[in-house]
């Protein structure tokens, strides 16, 4: 096995490390280890960082449940926009070819997500997370 560097900056293994990922993990999720946007197995890896992505996983959770909820529809620029980031921050950049030239809301929702490409997970995350707030402010829930 490979001998790798732990933040205690003592030599461990990566069953070392594993163990120690399961150990720390907020209420014990294991399964998040493979969707996790670094890895437990680099420098930046540390249990905050953990803590960190997994607060802001709970709170873009809660924000894609809330928007559900808006009492008044926001408008169709406003509703790219969340699609466009919510696109990105659970699949990444866009994948897919444009839709056909007849399919309007599709290329629309295509072209906003194109918009956010090169932005990190992470990033769209807290910033759908920003905008569900300010449309609750605006629209109530």
């Amino acid at each position: 096995m490979a001998e790798l560097q732990c933040l205690s900056c003592r030599k461990q293994t990566e069953a070392d490390l594993e163990y120690d990922f399961r150990k720390i993990t907020p209420l014990g999720i294991y399964d998040i280890f493979f969707s996790l946007p670094f890895s437990p197995l680099s420098k930046e890896w540390s249990s905050s960082n953990v803590a960190t992505w997994v607060t802001a996983q709970t709170k873009f959770d809660e924000a894609a449940a809330e928007v559900k909820q808006l009492k008044a529809k926001p408008t169709d620029e406003e509703m790219l926009q969340i699609y466009s980031l919510f696109k990105q921050a659970t699949v990444g950049d866009v994948n897919t070819s444009r839709p056909g030239m007849f399919d309007f809301t599709g290329k629309a929702k295509w072209d906003a997500w194109e918009k956010q490409k090169g932005k990190s997970k992470e990033n769209a995350m807290n910033e759908y997370i920003s905008l569900v707030e300010e449309l609750k402010q605006k629209y109530g829930i």
